[in-house]
C-alpha cells in the first residue's frame, strides 16, 4: 500500500505506509500520554510557558537555543 505523493520524495517513487509500531504509538498517544502531560502541567503551575512547535524550522530554532544538535 502507498500514500499520497510527498514533496520529499522524487517523482515516480512510492511512499510506503509507516510501520505498525509507529502507527500504534500515534493511535494510542493521547490515551497513554495525555494524563501525564496534564499532571506535569498542573504540578508545575500556570507560570510555566507551554510552547507549541508547528514546523521543523521552529524545532530547529528551539534546539539551537538549547545548544542541542539536530
Amino acid at each position: 500500500m502507498s500514500v499520497a505523493p510527498s514533496i520529499y520524495i522524487a517523482d515516480g517513487c512510492i511512499e510506503k505506509w509507516p510501520g505498525r509500531e509507529f502507527l500504534t504509538y500515534i493511535w494510542n498517544f493521547e490515551r497513554r500520554f495525555s494524563p501525564r502531560i496534564i499532571e506535569e502541567l498542573d504540578r508545575h503551575g500556570p507560570n510555566v510557558p507551554v510552547v507549541t512547535l508547528k514546523s521543523h524550522g521552529e524545532m530547529a530554532q528551539l534546539l539551537d537555543l538549547a545548544g542541542l544538535p539536530h
